[in-house]
C-alpha cells in the first residue's frame, strides 16, 4: 500500500504541468493537489509510538485554512492508524496535540517568531508554493514548493531529526534533501 502512495506521489511530482489560471475551479484543483501531498506525506513519515497513541491524528492549519477546505475533505482517512482530524489554530501554543502543522509561506516568519518550530513528534510543513524564494529557513521540516510548473518537496533532515521523526525511504527518494539549521 505504501508503495502505491509513493508511486502516486511521484506521479504528482513529475506529472503534467500545474501552471493554472486564476479561475476558481483550477485554484480549487491546486488546493486539492496540495492537500493530497500533505496527506500522503504524513503517511510516509515514521511516527513514534507516542504519536500513534492518541485517538485521532490531528493536523492543524496555522492561522487560516489557505487550502480552501481541501484538507478538511480528507478528515477521517487513516494516518498512523488513526483517523485524520483537521482544524485551524490561531497561535503556536494552540498546537499542543497537533501531529502535523501546515503553515502558509506568508505566515512562516510569524510561526517561527512566536516559537512554533521545534516541538517533538510534530511535523511542521511549510506551504511555499506561493512564495518566491521557496525557503523555510529551518522553521519547517518539510516544504512544499513549486519547481517551475510542478510541485516538489524539500526535506530538512536536521529539522526532521529535531522533531524526533524519520521519513520513509520512498519519501526521501522523491524529495530534495537539505541539512540546514542549528
Amino acid at each position: 500500500m505504501r508503495r502505491l502512495w509513493a508511486l502516486a506521489l511521484a506521479a504528482l511530482l513529475t506529472g503534467p504541468g500545474l501552471e493554472r489560471s486564476a479561475a476558481a475551479g483550477e485554484v480549487r484543483e491546486l488546493d486539492r493537489v496540495r492537500a493530497a501531498f500533505v496527506y500522503h506525506l504524513a503517511k510516509l513519515i515514521h511516527w513514534p509510538a507516542e504519536a500513534r497513541s492518541t485517538k485521532a491524528f490531528r493536523a492543524c492549519l496555522y492561522r487560516r485554512d489557505f487550502l480552501g477546505g481541501a484538507l478538511t475533505e480528507l478528515q477521517g482517512r487513516p494516518v498512523a492508524g488513526r483517523p485524520l482530524t483537521v482544524e485551524v489554530i490561531a497561535a503556536p501554543e494552540d498546537a499542543a496535540g497537533c501531529r502535523l502543522v501546515l503553515v502558509a509561506g506568508a505566515d512562516l516568519a510569524t510561526w517561527r517568531g512566536a516559537g512554533g518550530a521545534g516541538a517533538r513528534h510534530r511535523l511542521v510543513v511549510a506551504d511555499l508554493t506561493e512564495a518566491p524564494a521557496g525557503e523555510s529557513d529551518g522553521a519547517a521540516a518539510v516544504a512544499l514548493v513549486r519547481r517551475g510548473d510542478r510541485l516538489g518537496l524539500v526535506i530538512n533532515r536536521r529539522a526532521l531529526a529535531r522533531a524526533g521523526l524519520t521519513a520513509s525511504s520512498e519519501l526521501l527518494k522523491l524529495a530534495h534533501l537539505v541539512e540546514e539549521g542549528p
